[in-house]
């Protein structure tokens, strides 16, 4: 069973490798790469606490954010496009505010004394790169978010993957302990 699964995963993988057009490349690969790159690189750089601090600052920063709704009566002047990269703009301003009177002040103490296993480094780091996209993502508009491809949307944009992103971020709050306890 599990061999069949994962020889479908390979082909699969490799079908959708086959039909990417790497010299005319479209905001979804970017993505990708993005995704891929900055999950990897950010959780051996950061660690575990800092990201679970910082899963908390990026629901903090979307509360706000999302809750900002009385600005479109006061800025009637603007399009729903332009009104979407302003809520952007605040979400990544409200990010880098939080981040710095929470985490760098030590607001949130350190979540224990003991390292962390790397696959929760890891994971945590994939979670929080995943729910930053998909929330920075779900800000825009439906004309901006049209230039992205079926795979991208099923996996950061639809509600339901907003919604699963949100999800597994709280369950890895709630659920990944450190191995000694």
């Amino acid at each position: 069973m599990f061999t069949l699964l994962a020889t479908n995963l390979v082909t699969s993988a490799s079908q959708a490798l086959n039909k990417v057009n790497f010299s005319n490349p479209t905001w979804d690969i970017f993505l990708v790469l993005f995704f891929i790159t900055f999950a990897f690189l950010y959780g051996i750089f950061l660690g575990r606490d800092k990201i679970v601090s910082l899963i908390i600052v990026i629901f903090f920063s979307y509360i706000l954010t999302i809750n900002l709704n009385f600005l479109s009566k006061i800025l009637k002047n603007l399009t729903a496009s332009q009104f979407s990269i302003l809520s952007l703009v605040l979400f990544i301003l409200f990010l880098f505010v939080l981040f710095f009177l929470i985490v760098k002040k030590s607001i949130l103490s350190s979540i224990s004394n003991h390292a962390p296993a790397w696959w929760h480094v890891l994971l945590y780091s994939i979670i929080h790169t995943g729910l930053l996209i998909s929330l920075s993502l779900s800000l825009l508009s439906g004309e901006l978010l049209s230039v992205f491809g079926k795979n991208i949307k099923i996996v950061f944009i639809y509600p339901q993957s907003v919604f699963v992103w949100v999800l597994l971020s709280v369950l890895s709050l709630v659920f990944l302990k450190n191995s000694e306890e």
